[in-house]
């Protein structure tokens, strides 16, 4: 099981047949979004799809527990769910983002991407080989990113748990 996010333009989907209804986030991929490589599922899109421990700990780690499992405010509480992002929101990204370059000089080195990915890796030993990597600090870069595009380019800037 995991969680479906989308951050970007909302939209309803709407199937009176079923008596049912949803806001979503459009999904898209940009050229200049953050990739990651190594399978990362998002690629160049809006969307990731961790797996709920996954969630989790990423978010204890990196300190946006609260942004994100508050009990009444956290993005991802409903489920399925939107909420609007704000500025403040992105802020808390932001500040999240630099305490960790802070408490880990190297995370930009060892920033995962595309080319530091070995031509021909065995997809089975992908996890021990993707340890070397600072997947943390990657995540945090992907949301601050997508807030920031968001902000910038949505009419109703939203985050979407599908």
């Amino acid at each position: 099981m995991s969680y479906d996010i989308y951050i970007g333009e909302p939209h309803i989907e709407y199937y009176p047949e079923d008596g049912y209804m949803k806001i979503s986030v459009e999904h898209i991929s940009l050229e200049t979004a953050p990739d990651f490589g190594f399978g990362d599922i998002s690629g160049k899109s809006n969307g990731r799809h961790p797996g709920y421990s996954q969630m989790h700990d990423f978010c204890r780690t990196s300190g946006l527990y609260e942004l994100f499992f508050d009990e009444y405010n956290g993005f991802l509480r409903p489920h399925p769910g939107c909420k609007p992002i704000t500025q403040e929101h992105l802020q808390v990204i932001m500040e999240a983002r630099v305490k960790w370059e802070k408490e880990h000089p190297n995370c930009k080195e060892n920033l995962p991407s595309p080319d530091k990915e070995p031509k021909g890796l065995d997809w089975s030993g992908l996890d021990e080989y993707s340890k070397k990597y600072d997947w943390t600090y990657a995540r945090l870069v992907w949301y601050e990113f997508w807030f920031d595009w968001a902000l910038k380019n949505c009419k109703m800037p939203s985050i979407a748990n599908d």
